[in-house]
């Protein structure tokens, strides 16, 4: 790939599509209109067709039935993102009505083609009826090691009435008439800048103090206690609001991140598993379901007020098909390593220095396989069957010095985790003006408190209690509550810290009288439970109670299938 960024007016004809253009041709009639709802623009299509639609890039190693079998070869597995996409070629445009300095920032992404032809992208400034240049790349075919998404930016100083072009087409002009693979823009976000701006490193804050960036940290499967363990994380939360005995929305983690992004019980939500079979201790499928598609989300809010989004993850139950990428407009799967997370996190910090940021980074240590040495190696085996409550206790029924080396195990794991994550979470939150800083807990962990194991099948305190936490110095009080607030109660809290429309719902600062655990991802004998915030008491559901997910069946989004298919997944 070859990126050029030029900044003198073009003296010469413009080849677009094979046709000649003079370089002082005016503007073109509109075409049909695509419009982008987050950044208010609309884009003129002048040739070809375009639509705004998200683009899932993806390695051969997103997603496999068992990945344990492949060695990713690369940090980053998916890469999803807010794109204007169409087949080449096409050429489509954007009015500028402000004058004063601006700067462009998009990534362009080509993808999986059987067609090796090289790709001209190309962005003009039509100003003052001349084209300029403001920047270029040529793609090639890509292959296993190219990068998902090229970023592209240019800086000008615009006067009234001006466009911007986008163009793209085979770079070879005898193909100029030829249909080619579609091109996707990812999010191209216009922004007026002061003059000279330079782009900040990943510690510096936002360029509008009255809308502070905004990070959300998610830890998999760490106990109210695992803070012991972590002692870097667990200093650098006590200078907030913390609540160490916060209550889990649910036993496992697709529910729990689902009520995290919508404020909502697993009730109302929708996501998780459907009910069990009808049958007493018989075995079925688990049927997993997604969000409801109508509820507003966590990041849909911060987008609609102006924010850059994105989302890092490292769980197979937080891929696109579940809902919670929505209002993301970059949402990135990467390894287990949790350095591919902080690089990715540090390289949307780069990408995005014009614009407040709202970015969500999910951890998945301490979860298993923290103990593959101390339990039986078919564990993932056992985990795939619909086992009933009995067969699950008689399965973890080992013998207590066993036991004791598996919880050591597990805090090894808390510990490791801490030692690469406090570091880097020292950095962004010791800066000179730091993020406002939410940390949540999706579920915690069962080491036999009750006779069980892992999570996803009851709601002991060690799974159902979780720590969560606010920091803002200056803003937020360091105080350290035991109250058993909702974990999910995160999100309002975020919303109305930095100065968003209020949410209307419950907040670890504003809480409600109750809250609750619901949901497992496996046969249970109870419903959940309900804890009161007046006197820190719970009350257990029974099993008739129980909350199944009543929300869209599990299904690829047909462009992440289209992604896959293009990767040789169709019957893998």
């Amino acid at each position: 790939m070859r990126a050029v960024c030029l900044g003198s007016p073009l003296k010469r004809p413009l080849l677009l599509f094979g046709l000649l253009v003079p370089a002082c041709q005016p503007a073109t009639a509109p075409g049909p209109v695509v419009w982008d709802p987050f950044s208010g623009h609309s884009y003129a299509v002048q040739t070809g067709s375009l639509s705004l639609d998200r683009t899932h890039a993806v390695s051969k190693h997103f997603g496999l039935p068992d990945e344990g079998k492949h060695a990713a070869t690369r940090a980053v597995l998916g890469d999803t993102r807010d794109a204007l996409v169409g087949a080449i070629p096409h050429l489509f445009q954007v009015p500028l009505q402000q004058e004063g300095n601006f700067r462009l920032s998009f990534a362009v992404h080509r993808p999986p083609s059987s067609d090796a032809g090289e790709i001209h992208v190309e962005v003009f400034l039509n100003q003052d009826t001349q084209l300029q240049s403001l920047v270029s790349a040529d793609l090639p075919a890509p292959t296993p090691d190219s990068p998902f998404w090229i970023p592209l930016s240019a800086e000008w100083e615009a006067q009234a009435s001006t466009q911007l072009q986008f163009v793209a087409r085979w770079s070879d002009s005898s193909r100029a008439y030829a249909t080619g693979p579609e091109i996707s823009w990812g999010q191209p976000c216009i922004t007026h800048v002061a003059p000279q701006s330079q782009t900040d490193s990943p510690s510096q804050a936002s360029a509008n103090p009255s809308q502070p960036d905004v990070l959300l940290l998610t830890v998999d499967t760490l106990r109210s206690d695992g803070l012991n363990s972590a002692p870097q994380l667990a200093s650098l939360l006590q200078e907030g609001a913390l609540f160490p005995q916060a209550v889990a929305s649910s036993s496992w983690t697709l529910p729990a991140y689902a009520s995290l992004m919508t404020g909502l019980d697993p009730e109302f939500h929708g996501a998780g598993r459907g009910s069990f079979p009808a049958t007493p201790g018989s075995h079925g499928e688990k049927d997993y379901r997604a969000m409801n598609a109508h509820l507003p989300t966590l990041a849909e809010a911060f987008a609609k007020a102006g924010y850059a989004t994105a989302m890092v993850h490292q769980h197979p139950f937080l891929e696109p098909w579940t809902g919670v990428d929505r209002g993301f407009q970059r949402y990135q799967r990467v390894s287990a390593d949790s350095q591919a997370v902080f690089a990715a996190a540090d390289q949307f910090w780069t990408d995005e220095p014009h614009r407040p940021r709202f970015l969500v980074l999910h951890l998945m240590a301490p979860h298993l396989p923290y103990a593959d040495t101390s339990i039986p190696k078919d564990w993932a085996v056992f985990f795939a069957q619909d086992s009933t409550a009995e067969e699950r206790r008689t399965f973890f029924d080992f013998p207590e010095a066993r036991r004791k080396e598996i919880r050591q195990d597990y805090a090894r794991g808390v510990a490791a985790m801490d030692a690469e994550l406090g570091p880097w979470l020292t950095q962004v939150l010791h800066q000179a003006s730091p993020p406002l800083f939410g940390f949540h807990v999706d579920h915690g962990e069962e080491l036999w408190e009750e006779d069980g194991f892992e999570h996803g099948h009851a709601f002991p305190d060690s799974v159902a209690r979780v720590p969560v936490a606010v920091v803002w110095p200056g803003k937020v009080s360091a105080q350290v509550s035991s109250q058993a607030v909702g974990a999910a109660w995160l999100g309002a809290t975020l919303q109305r810290l930095a100065g968003l429309p209020d949410p209307q719902q419950p907040g670890l600062l504003q809480p409600a009288t109750e809250s609750r655990c619901v949901g497992t991802l496996y046969r249970t004998n109870t419903g959940g439970r309900i804890f009161s915030l007046q006197d820190n008491s719970s009350q257990t559901l029974p099993l008739t109670q129980a909350i199944f997910a009543t929300g869209p069946s599990s299904a690829l989004p047909p462009a992440l299938q289209k992604a896959l298919t293009a990767l040789g997944y169709a019957g893998d």
